[in-house]
């Protein structure tokens, strides 16, 4: 977990430029701003400023009272979000390593936890497409539509929608292994 000093110099749970998710809402945000308003201020009120994915969750632009404070990507996307030490008014997203073993299965073959896991789930609740849960049904035998779908050499596409991804995540191997699979061209930071 990375941190950002601040004025008091102890450290923040937050990286500007970070993917998070906002506690309440649930919505996905970038952070783009930690400090006073106004910045410089003697105020010792740390905000943080975000920028919404969806920007009808926002408020302005990045402003405070007019003024420029960071620059919003979007349109009405900015928000401030009060900080106090100790809150938690941001909360870390899924990792793509995570969603895909959430919805692909284990990168990396076990085949022991996988047949427990097997005999265990005769049944599955599955929330169909991106319909924000509004779907969920039943699906039986899910173990081997995953066993089907679990060679993700074959995939065209992967479909991470409502995962809230806020990093790669994983750990060298799964990392590697993902890479490889997916044959992927997109570059993925270390």
């Amino acid at each position: 977990m990375s941190s950002e000093p601040h004025a008091s110099g102890s450290k923040l749970p937050y990286s500007v430029g970070n993917r998070y998710i906002h506690a309440k809402n649930k919505a996905p945000l970038t952070l783009r701003y930690i400090g006073t308003l106004p910045p410089g201020s003697d105020d010792s009120q740390l905000w943080l400023g975000i920028e919404y994915d969806d920007a009808r969750h926002g408020k302005h632009s990045g402003t405070f009272k007019d003024a420029p404070v960071f620059q919003t990507q979007q349109h009405g996307a900015g928000s401030f979000v009060k900080y106090t030490p100790g809150s938690r008014p941001l909360l870390y997203g899924e990792t793509v390593v995570s969603a895909i073993e959430d919805r692909y299965g284990s990168l990396i073959d076990q085949p022991d936890k996988e047949e427990e896991g097997a005999k265990n789930r005769e049944e599955e609740a599955v929330v169909l497409g991106s319909s924000n849960a509004a779907i969920v049904v039943e699906a039986p035998n899910m173990d081997s539509v995953r066993r089907r779908i679990k060679n993700l050499e074959r995939l065209r596409e992967v479909g991470l929608e409502g995962q809230s991804i806020c990093a790669l995540g994983g750990d060298n191997e799964r990392r590697s292994v993902l890479k490889e699979r997916l044959k992927s061209e997109l570059v993925l930071p270390a």
